[in-house]
């Protein structure tokens, strides 16, 4: 991910090129797009996340984990986090405690930093008992989540946010507004507070 002025790129990585992840785990890093200089961001012998989303100043990241970084997690279901470019301010926005938890397969943070979009199947809100794949939505502080799919057969990906958090694209395989018989893969545009 590179922020808006190409000052910083964020991705998650394996290697120990920077000597700071010697177990080879999956974790955080931030690049200079100048110098080419790099700080590991997050650490651990188990892995973080090798997805990463960035606001468009690159001042916040969004990305899934099953590890416990804010002191929430304590059964290591994959949640969705939050921080601050430098790795402080870590804050956990999802909470699956079910002994099945779900997984977190995408996350993308709106441009302006208010909302994080994902794709899960966990069931946050008693409303995805089936565990199929669906979009949420949930404000950067965790609260206001919101469940904005309900997939029967079709998948969800391919998700985008607007820089002011109000409208989210993904593509799904899902008849979700009766125009895709076939169940190709079609783009849809939802708003975030569930409507249109």
């Amino acid at each position: 991910a590179l922020d808006d002025a190409g000052t910083y790129a964020f991705n998650g990585t394996s290697s120990n090129k920077l000597g700071t992840n010697p177990s080879n785990a999956f974790q955080i890093v931030r690049w200079d797009a100048a110098s080419g200089a790099g700080t590991q961001l997050t650490t651990g012998t188990s892995s973080t996340s090798p997805l990463v989303s960035v606001t468009d100043d690159g001042v916040w990241l969004a990305f899934p984990s099953p590890l416990d970084l804010a002191g929430q997690n304590h059964d290591q279901s994959t949640e969705v986090f939050v921080m601050r470019n430098d790795g402080t301010s870590i804050t956990q926005l999802t909470s699956d405690p079910a002994p099945n938890a779900g997984n977190v397969s995408s996350v993308f943070i709106a441009g302006g930093g208010t909302k994080v979009l994902f794709v899960s199947d966990c069931d946050y809100l008693g409303t995805n008992a089936a565990h199929r794949a669906q979009l949420f939505v949930v404000n950067r502080d965790g609260s206001g989540l919101r469940q904005l799919t309900t997939t029967t057969t079709g998948d969800v990906g391919g998700i985008m946010l607007s820089d002011d958090a109000t409208r989210a694209l993904f593509v799904s395989g899902e008849n979700l507004t009766g125009g895709n018989a076939d169940l190709g893969s079609d783009v849809f545009v939802i708003n975030t507070d569930g409507t249109g």
